[in-house]
């Protein structure tokens, strides 16, 4: 995840430089800004994904090289699917009420917040719940810590 978008990142930024301009798209996702169980793994690496972005956005000011990171909510996709087949059940069961987007809303909405320079795209629910975890972080930790507490007792688990 980081290291795929640091290196062609790396790669382009001499020639953006020189030129003084340029746009660097990249792929977080909601797990970008919060973390829930079973992505302990996965979440930092899109929550680094977004400090670089970050850092370079500041720091590449000077040059005019724009910079947009993507948020995608669950995204209908064979990788999800593949991962659906091997996450924890709690995790399944908290992400079961989960709207999908389709692959092609996702780009769509990507394609759309690199032409507008956008910093921040955010598709489908992901906009409302990064505001939600931006003003009222200890909301968005109580849900989600109250789904996890049913889905386990839902699967007969002590709490």
């Amino acid at each position: 995840n980081y290291f795929g978008q640091l290196i062609p990142t790396l790669i382009l930024l001499p020639y953006f430089m020189a030129a003084r301009k340029g746009h660097i798209a990249n792929v977080s996702s909601m797990m970008g800004y919060f973390g829930i169980m079973g992505y302990a793994a996965y979440a930092p690496t899109k929550f680094a994904i977004v400090g670089l972005t970050e850092a370079l956005r500041n720091e590449l000011k000077p040059y005019d090289i724009s910079f947009s990171v993507l948020y995608p909510p669950d995204t209908d996709t064979p990788g999800l699917q593949m991962e659906n087949r091997t996450k924890p059940r709690e995790c399944a069961l908290m992400s079961e009420n989960v709207k999908l987007l389709s692959a092609q809303k996702v780009a769509e909405a990507f394609v759309d917040g690199i032409i507008k320079k956008r910093y921040a795209i955010l598709p489908g629910e992901a906009g409302f719940v990064w505001k939600m975890n931006r003003h009222f972080p200890w909301l968005v930790r109580w849900i989600t810590d109250r789904q996890y507490r049913q889905a386990r007792r839902k699967l007969g688990k002590e709490p």
